[in-house]
């Protein structure tokens, strides 16, 4: 499956439950427990499976990403999006509570969201 998050953690889809209802049956990535959740398409958000084709981020633009080493997304602000440490496919963040160490972060393009 896809990737998805829902309320700021990365899921994936199990099956369609109903499909004119728009109703899915998901899992948080992370659950070593297996317990399925059935949400509306609505409060999900696709992750795209590459960074192809993805609009260009631009410096301070708020945004929700997945947090690195975690699977948890979190407000942050776009640093820079080019830069000789920066990794092609990658974007540095500043996430809303590091702001006191200044500590950017690089983080894969396609686990940041703009609609936020």
């Amino acid at each position: 499956g896809s990737s998805l998050t829902l309320e700021g953690i990365l899921c994936k889809v199990l099956r369609v439950v109903d499909k004119k209802r728009d109703q899915y049956e998901i899992e948080d990535v992370e659950d070593e427990e297996h317990k399925p959740k059935v949400v509306m398409r609505s409060e999900l958000q696709l992750i795209p499976p590459s960074n192809e084709g993805l609009s260009e981020l631009t410096s301070k633009q708020p945004v929700l990403a997945m947090y690195p080493g975690t699977t948890t997304f979190y407000k942050a602000d776009v640093v820079a999006v080019k830069g000789k440490d920066i990794r092609p496919g990658e974007v540095r963040l500043l996430f809303e509570d590091e702001e006191e160490q200044n500590k950017s972060m690089p983080v894969e393009r396609r686990y940041i969201l703009t609609d936020v």
